[in-house]
């Protein structure tokens, strides 16, 4: 167990003082939480004006990463298009298990297929149905 009495000066608390300082603590980092989405949805809202995805600090960067979000059901007719053993051994497609585990598709083996045909590229974009948004900070150059 690593002791945090020291870094923390927590040695001589007592029980009260210890639920107390864990409470006060608890609190601060939900106050914490909600200024950081408070502070992303501002920047969602100067990057959105200012057509970006990047806000430049003194060091760092505040960069917008966005994912799409598939609906791999809607993947499904891609097995009839395109050769389901191709699909597999390019690890694209992962097929249903005796292991009772579904079937799955691996979107970064597949989006390859896109180029095979206009159909396939519909059925792969009529699958994204959202964006996953995160916020990374890197070193300035």
């Amino acid at each position: 167990m690593i002791e945090h009495s020291d870094t923390f000066n927590l040695a001589n608390l007592t029980d009260v003082e210890l639920v107390d300082e864990y409470i006060k603590t608890q609190d601060d980092l939900n106050n914490a939480k909600k200024k950081k989405f408070a502070l992303e949805q501002k920047a969602k809202q100067l990057m959105e004006e200012r057509g970006s995805t990047i806000i430049q600090g003194d060091a760092k960067e505040l960069i917008l990463d966005s994912k799409p979000i598939y609906d791999k059901s809607r993947l499904k007719p891609l097995k009839e298009i395109l050769s389901t053993e191709d699909l597999i051994r390019r690890k694209a497609f992962i097929p249903e298990q005796t292991i009772i585990k579904e079937e799955d598709w691996n979107m970064t083996n597949l989006k390859p297929f896109m180029k095979y045909g206009e159909e396939v590229r519909v059925h792969i974009e009529k699958s994204i149905i959202g964006q996953k948004e995160r916020f990374v900070l890197k070193q300035r150059r």
